[in-house]
């Protein structure tokens, strides 16, 4: 059986992109855009790994990723923040939030691939 990634993006075309890839590399994805949609599924089928874009309406990928990260059942969930914004503090804050690691927009394709198979233990 895959292993399931929830991706979450607001950005229709690197949902696509990514959606894409690693549909390709055998995984399964779930897609999201908003934050309180990325809790809802999380609840609903326990993915294996979370790629959450820090920028979405509502509930930003850190709020989300401190409630998983808080949480009894997501808790051991891996979660890698993507991000475009360019910031010093981004990392401080990403491991305050209890992301496991943070990747910046743009990425290359086989970069995040290898990230996720690392997370993965693949």
């Amino acid at each position: 059986m895959p292993k399931t990634i929830l991706l979450a993006d607001d950005e229709p075309d690197t949902v696509v992109l990514v959606h894409e890839r690693l549909q390709k590399a055998g995984y399964r994805v779930v897609t999201a855009f908003t934050g309180d949609e990325v809790l809802q599924k999380t609840q609903a089928d326990l993915p294996d790994l979370i790629l959450l874009d820090i920028v979405m309406p509502g509930m930003n990928g850190y709020r989300v990723c401190r409630r998983l990260k808080e949480d009894d059942a997501t808790k051991h969930i891996p979660v890698i923040l993507f991000t475009a914004l360019q910031k010093n503090d981004l990392l401080v804050t990403a491991q305050a939030s209890g992301a496991d690691m943070i990747i910046s927009k743009p990425f290359e394709a086989e970069e995040l691939l290898q990230v996720v198979q690392k997370f993965l233990k693949e």
